[in-house]
């Protein structure tokens, strides 16, 4: 009994001397930014590291809500983008971002974006597999 405790000890310390908490939580960060769609992840990353984020991002990505540093600044629901959306958005002082795949954009909302784009009231960041990710506030 006393050798199968030894030994249960000693490989509790094996493992916490290989894998010291911090590279465990590191590790497993790095895993969880693949969650969903990996190229789409990496441009909001990199947009992240260059230029941070100034506001909340409102998005119909599911993934962004467990995204590790990106998740603290999601409202990610299931909702389609509508006209109303929009308008509920530039309402809203603490969205200053969308993120939303083109196939659940309402046909009217469409118009909208591009000609808010046109008076610079909003700022296309990217699009990247047919997700849009636009800035709504300067």
């Amino acid at each position: 009994m006393l050798v199968i405790a030894a030994l249960i000890v000693a490989t509790a310390s094996y493992w916490q001397m290989a894998y010291p908490t911090s590279s465990l939580y590191a590790m497993q960060e790095e895993k969880m930014r693949s969650i969903g769609t990996e190229s789409l992840n990496e441009r909001l990353y990199s947009y992240y590291a260059q230029h941070g984020l100034t506001g909340k991002i409102r998005s119909m990505y599911q993934p962004l809500n467990y995204l590790p540093k990106l998740k603290d600044y999601s409202i990610s629901t299931g909702d389609l983008l509508t006209v109303t959306l929009l308008e509920q958005v530039d309402a809203d002082p603490n969205i200053h971002y969308i993120l939303w795949w083109r196939s659940t954009t309402q046909p009217e909302a469409l118009p909208y974006i591009n000609e808010r784009l046109e008076q610079n009231k909003y700022t296309g960041i990217f699009n990247e597999g047919g997700y849009f990710f636009i800035k709504v506030k300067p």
